[in-house]
């Protein structure tokens, strides 16, 4: 059940979890960790002893539906929020999110499927400090903050906290679309992937 380093699933390698975005508001009306595990672990979540970055969406909806970002780092031990609109209140609001999905992931890893993982002791996630990502832009809306979630998520395991305040929307957009029409969940990808190397091979 413990994936080898270089082992991926798509974009990121088993050593990343990107949670699935209602993974949080699963976390916040109390679903028990065992479900949570049953529901995100294969997918999102897939035991390794090798884990060292996860990523934590999570969107406001009762908030001009904002989208913001938790990250562990669990080579320096930290956990960094990502957050394009936040102010004192909302910023406190968000960070107990994150607090509850970080005692969430304490109670996955806990459960029989991810024994090996507390093999190698297993971080205390819950006791990670969370501090402020440097470099993320103020902005005064919500509308782009998916996309700077997007952007963030896209490090992949070359995360670093000190990202700067440049939003390639276009390529972000682009990168997306491509995961959507080559992705495992799309009935077409086969056919499309197909056309697309048959027309390379004719350029060629």
């Amino acid at each position: 059940m413990v994936a080898s380093e270089g082992k991926t699933d798509g974009d990121h390698p088993r050593s990343v979890w990107c949670l699935h975005p209602n993974f949080a508001s699963d976390v916040m009306e109390g679903v028990h960790p065992e479900i949570l595990a049953q529901r995100y672990g294969e997918e999102h979540m897939h035991p390794t002893e090798d884990l060292r970055i996860v990523y934590m969406p999570a969107l406001e909806k009762d908030y001009d539906k904002h989208w913001f970002l938790a990250v562990v780092d669990l080579s320096d031990k930290q956990v960094y929020q990502f957050d394009t609109n936040a102010t004192k209140e909302s910023k406190a609001r968000r960070r107990r999110v994150i607090q509850c999905m970080l005692t969430a992931l304490d109670g996955i890893v806990a459960t029989d499927g991810y024994k090996n993982l507390r093999s190698k002791a297993a971080p205390e996630f819950a006791s990670m400090e969370i501090m402020s990502a440097p470099g993320v832009p103020k902005n005064s809306n919500s509308t782009d903050s998916g996309i700077w979630v997007m952007q963030w998520m896209a490090m992949g395991r070359r995360f670093t906290y000190a990202v700067l305040p440049i939003l390639d929307e276009e390529r972000i957009r682009i990168k997306m679309a491509i995961a959507l029409l080559t992705g495992r969940y799309n009935e077409e990808s086969g056919a499309l992937l197909a056309k697309s190397a048959a027309k390379t091979g004719k350029r060629d």
